[in-house]
């Protein structure tokens, strides 16, 4: 995935991996880069996620 900035892309998987965006979980592009710059954008949503205690929607139920 080569189009758009990190935010963006790593939005688009935030959001299909825990159904809101990143603006909404409170995690700003600044935040975003400052702890997970070193991430491909999935990565770095999933972590992000995980810093901010969300569970994930795209796993079903365990």
């Amino acid at each position: 995935m080569s189009n758009g900035s990190f935010y963006e892309q790593t939005n688009t998987h935030f959001r299909k991996a825990f159904g809101i965006s990143l603006e909404d979980a409170g995690i700003s592009e600044a935040v975003l880069l400052r702890d997970f710059h070193d991430l491909c954008p999935r990565d770095a949503a999933t972590e992000a996620g995980y810093a901010y205690d969300l569970d994930r929607i795209d796993l079903g139920w365990r």
